[in-house]
């Protein structure tokens, strides 16, 4: 089980039947509390630290503006804010959405 809240599978169904459209990062917080070590072996306490971050986003549908935030993991790298990232939302409910960051992979 993940973080309260963050790591939900359940709007994961609209990547297959949502409409796709870009949304902009507006905020970033990192994640102090969740370090993640990646190194077996460590000079010092962050010697080879990570840490997850939350990233608030805001999209538009149609003339309206909505805002959403999701977490994402220490594997990924941190979008830049004015960046856009992919989302699926649901045509009924455009509340409900979905992110799409596997484009955001560390190389």
């Amino acid at each position: 089980m993940g973080i309260r809240g963050f790591r939900r599978k359940k709007n994961s169904k609209f990547g297959s039947k949502g409409k796709q459209i870009n949304g902009v990062v507006i905020t970033i917080k990192t994640c102090w509390w969740l370090k993640i070590n990646t190194k077996p072996l460590r000079n010092c306490f962050m010697d080879g630290a990570t840490f997850p971050h939350i990233i608030y986003f805001k999209y538009f549908v149609g003339e309206r503006e909505y805002l959403g935030k999701k977490y994402i993991p220490s594997i990924y790298r941190c979008p830049a804010i004015g960046e856009k990232i992919k989302l699926y939302i649901d045509e009924q409910k455009p509340t409900k959405y979905s992110v799409q960051y596997e484009f955001l992979k560390k190389n």
